[in-house]
């Protein structure tokens, strides 16, 4: 299989090459992009540069809020749009794009296309039914910063920026059998809701996915470039609607060098890096474009 889809990479990138097609990389940030335990870009630092100098956009698609993204897209410094909350929303910087396109609003320097459901409602929801079935769900909202911190391992800074949700609210379950947890889980899809799963938490949700707001904003990149080749890297479940979505999906490595089984089995035509984190982001980017990137910028 692995010929297979080494084949596949070729033929996309003989298509950039023929067809002119933009590049877009749609990628997560947690133990993707980001090392899963120090938070580290600096081993993707050769790809990111090379792709920056052929004004290849970088869209960050993450579980993180707003305010978490701005601040790894400043370190990185990179303008693309980006994606937050699991697809909660998506920000586009105010004249990125030259074509008109529709949104729903306008604030802070970003056009804004909301696609998830009230922060306060889904909070509500879950208490409630942490309440009627006596199950102990720990809600991301109800901790503090030290607590998020020492769980995530994140600085207090970005930890603080973590609790600053709009569109997802992450939880834990402590001391859940299988069957309170299935019926949690049922629960919530009758209320119309949707679970995902990060690295370290559950994400309660509308039917927003990383998958639908990738979908929305190559639409709109389509519009600006006619012919675009997207590349969506990630590792956890809820990577698995964007790499869905894109041309040439890539599935990273965890630090052991496993990689999510439910993943591979979902798409069979996937690139799994041959490193974990950035070292494997890295890699990736190099492998899928490689002749792409001899180019000189033109």
């Amino acid at each position: 299989m692995e010929l297979n889809v080494n084949k596949k990479i070729k033929i996309i990138t003989y298509k950039i090459m023929q067809n002119r097609a933009k590049p877009i990389v749609f990628t997560d940030l947690d133990g993707t992009l980001l090392d899963e335990e120090n938070y580290s870009f600096e081993p993707a630092l050769n790809a990111i540069e090379e792709l920056k100098r052929l004004s290849v956009p970088i869209v960050l698609c993450s579980s993180k809020t707003k305010g978490e993204i701005e601040f790894y897209r400043d370190k990185i410094a990179i303008n693309a749009p980006f994606i937050v909350e699991n697809g909660g929303a998506i920000f586009i910087p105010d004249k990125y794009f030259s074509h008109k396109y529709s949104f729903d609003l306008s604030q802070n320097s970003y056009k804004i296309i909301k696609l998830g459901l009230n922060y306060s409602m889904l909070v509500s929801r879950l208490k409630e039914l942490r309440k009627s079935l006596g199950i102990d769900i720990i809600c991301l909202s109800e901790l503090s910063v030290q607590e998020i911190s020492k769980i995530t391992r994140l600085r207090q800074q970005e930890a603080l920026l973590s609790k600053q949700r709009e569109y997802i609210e992450p939880f834990m379950l402590n001391q859940v059998n299988a069957r309170e947890k299935e019926l949690l889980f049922k629960e919530i899809k009758r209320c119309g809701l949707h679970i995902t799963k990060g690295n370290i938490f559950y994400h309660l949700q509308g039917s927003n996915n990383k998958g639908k707001a990738v979908r929305r904003l190559m639409d709109i990149y389509k519009q600006a470039y006619s012919k675009i080749i997207s590349i969506g890297l990630g590792d956890s479940l809820n990577d698995l609607p964007m790499l869905k979505s894109v041309d040439i999906p890539i599935l990273i490595r965890k630090k052991d060098l496993s990689y999510n089984r439910e993943i591979k089995d979902a798409i069979v035509d996937i690139h799994i890096s041959s490193q974990a984190g950035p070292e494997g982001w890295n890699t990736a980017i190099f492998d899928c474009l490689k002749d792409y990137l001899k180019k000189p910028n033109s």
